[in-house]
């Protein structure tokens, strides 16, 4: 079956990347595929200047081109046991919440760059996992 959803995100940003790792364990029936935006073909598949690519997250549902919180919103309510967001893409309120919030982490990605993942963070020799968190 040909996945109907593809996801066009930034692979240079580790928040995007996590993003789409959490996608990809919600999964459950592989309706999704991810392409980086570096990839020069996709783009041009979908005709999406790479300015765009770059501002917000690109999903193509069938065709359609959706962008920002609405891709975010629409693609995880197509994920077992999210539909009920569906509920949210009528309501003028939450939409305009969830782009607000998705404009605002967009704003600040590049920061979440900066900071260690927490996978790694917590598997580090220099950790130790007792009562709590103690440097060696």
């Amino acid at each position: 079956m040909d996945k109907q959803i593809h996801v066009i995100y930034d692979g240079g940003c580790s928040l995007c990347r996590n993003s789409v790792a959490w996608l990809k364990s919600k999964d459950r029936h592989g309706i999704l595929s991810f392409t980086p935006l570096q990839d020069p073909e996709v783009l041009i598949k979908f005709d999406i200047p790479f300015e765009e690519a770059m501002s917000e997250m690109q999903a193509i549902i069938n065709g359609t081109r959706y962008r920002g919180a609405d891709g975010v919103v629409r693609v995880i309510a197509c994920l077992p046991g999210y539909s009920w967001l569906r509920v949210g893409l009528r309501s003028r309120l939450f939409m305009r919440a969830a782009s607000g919030i998705y404009k605002q982490v967009a704003k600040r990605r590049r920061s979440f760059n900066q900071l260690p993942n927490a996978q790694t963070a917590l598997s580090s020799s220099s950790y130790r996992l007792t009562s709590g968190a103690q440097r060696r």
